[in-house]
């Protein structure tokens, strides 16, 4: 196949990222690390990866999350995606977007640390990327599943819930895949607040059930008689 650079590669792939609304962290994570599959195997037109590894390098914990972002990379036309229904056969990928022959050439050049400079006319009007401006990021909540068990404990606490509850959350779907049964969780806040409504409910109960309504005595002398 044609020669890859890679540096312009991933100059045209951020170009893109920057003018594409429909790209979320989870398609760019998953996009580069496939991107460096590529890079291991040379470049070559077609190749495999296990989705546990590509999982692994991306940090995508939730499986329905990683099927849903290559789907649509493919349908997006970032890539070329065969899945494989076997577990010991890894699926087959093709990164189909080539840049290698763009019209506009990127100008780069290296500073003092060695580090890759994009000039800022190479990215049509991308300036804000070489700003000194400090860049605000707004929080990321992804409605599918929890980015990490803290964001699940603060959110447990912020809702007059404990630690304990959040960790058992985290880990009952967590290791379920963020599905119940057969379906993939939609909003995990919304059963997250479900779980906490659930959960209050079961100790009210069990507050109720404690309560002596006859006011006995609990010392019974059993040697007297009635």
């Amino acid at each position: 196949m044609e020669k890859v650079n890679y540096i312009q590669q991933n100059i045209a792939f951020f170009r893109r990222v920057y003018q594409d609304e429909r790209l979320s962290p989870y398609h760019i994570s998953l996009y580069m690390a496939l991107f460096q599959f590529w890079n291991v195997n040379r470049f070559q037109e077609t190749f495999t990866a296990s989705r546990g590894d590509i999982m692994k390098l991306s940090k995508v914990r939730s499986k329905s999350t990683y099927s849903k972002c290559l789907n649509e990379l493919q349908e997006w036309q970032y890539i070329t995606y065969k899945p494989s229904h076997n577990p010991f056969v890894k699926s087959s990928f093709s990164l189909i977007i080539k840049w290698t022959s763009l019209n506009q050439e990127s100008q780069v050049t290296s500073s003092t640390d060695g580090l890759a400079i994009v000039q800022p006319s190479s990215f049509n009007g991308l300036e804000v990327v070489l700003s000194n401006k400090p860049i605000k990021h707004k929080p990321i909540n992804n409605k599918e599943s929890p980015n990490s068990e803290i964001f699940v404990i603060n959110f447990f606490e912020k809702n007059r819930s404990s630690k304990i509850e959040g960790q058992k959350f985290w880990n009952h779907y967590e290791s379920k895949g963020w599905m119940i049964g057969s379906t993939p969780i939609v909003d995990w806040e919304a059963a997250a607040r479900k779980w906490i409504l659930s959960t209050n409910e079961k100790t009210k109960n069990g507050v109720v059930q404690q309560m002596d309504y006859l006011h006995t005595n609990n010392k019974k002398r059993y040697d007297e008689p009635l």
